[in-house]
């Protein structure tokens, strides 16, 4: 349900699938070494934005990587990665309707950092910025920082600390005091705090049986491999028995963007 807080975020509009741009500040896993493949340059993230955003797609998401995952030295355009908070700055913008995500390895920034990054980007944008958390699971990332990568059920008890924390500091009247079993801070406050109340989007890509204790304690966007599977399987059929021919607009004539793209104007 949408608040007066949540009012300009698209993630909440009447449309059951929403559409998004991924990976768009570096090259996500295509790491073929084409000549015409995508590359990360600031210009070519900014135009597909401004596509995507007048397209009407709810969501650009930036992901976050330290360090490339392909064993090809240095310059692989892999490593390639604009920073996802400044990054999602500059898209908010250059664009006006969809929802702006950034990406945040926890272990690898405090959450106080996070926190007034978060809210100034949702000033910036208007109230349209979302944040995507990730526990992290890149050992050479984590050896780069000097941290160690705890298992797997660990990394998410630090990241439940930490949101919780992060929401504390998005909604705290004064300042607060924190002691947990990994993070302590004291006298900890962040203004201005988001515009989107009771704060903005938190999505999680997880699938695990962990992930959804997380989303037991708070509220989390999750991205369900097996449930966008029965939504588009749904649109593809619906699209072969309408014979369809529309276009849709990434430019393709695939099923799945066509049928949302016939829905949507006929709810338009």
């Amino acid at each position: 349900m949408t608040t007066p807080g949540q009012a300009g975020n698209p993630l909440f509009n009447k449309n059951r699938l929403k559409l998004g741009t991924f990976a768009t500040n570096t090259v996500g896993s295509i790491h073929t070494i084409a000549p015409d493949a995508y590359r990360p340059t600031w210009e070519n993230s900014l135009r597909a934005a401004k596509l995507a955003d007048s397209a009407g797609f709810e969501a650009l998401l930036a992901l976050a990587r330290w360090k490339g995952l392909a064993k090809a030295g240095i310059q692989h355009r892999g490593g390639v990665v604009l920073d996802p908070f400044v990054w999602a700055a500059g898209i908010a913008m250059a664009t006006t309707y969809s929802a702006v995500f950034a990406t945040s390895h926890a272990p690898t920034v405090h959450p106080l950092i996070v926190a007034k990054q978060s809210a100034t980007i949702d000033h910036i944008s208007g109230g349209r910025f979302g944040l995507n958390v990730v526990g992290g699971w890149n050992r050479p990332e984590f050896e780069m920082f000097g941290l160690p990568l705890a298992e797997h059920d660990a990394r998410y008890d630090y990241l439940d600390e930490w949101v919780s924390v992060l929401e504390r500091l998005w909604s705290a009247k004064e300042e607060f005091d924190f002691e947990g079993k990994f993070l302590k801070l004291k006298g900890a406050m962040s203004m201005p705090q988001p515009l989107q109340q009771p704060r903005p989007v938190i999505m999680n890509a997880g699938v695990s049986s962990r992930v959804n204790a997380l989303r037991a304690n708070t509220p989390i966007f999750v991205l369900s491999p097996r449930a966008l599977e029965k939504r588009v399987s749904k649109a593809t059929r619906r699209w072969r028995g309408s014979n369809s021919t529309a276009k849709s607009a990434c430019g393709c004539r695939c099923p799945s963007c066509s049928a949302t793209l016939v829905r949507r104007r006929k709810n338009s």
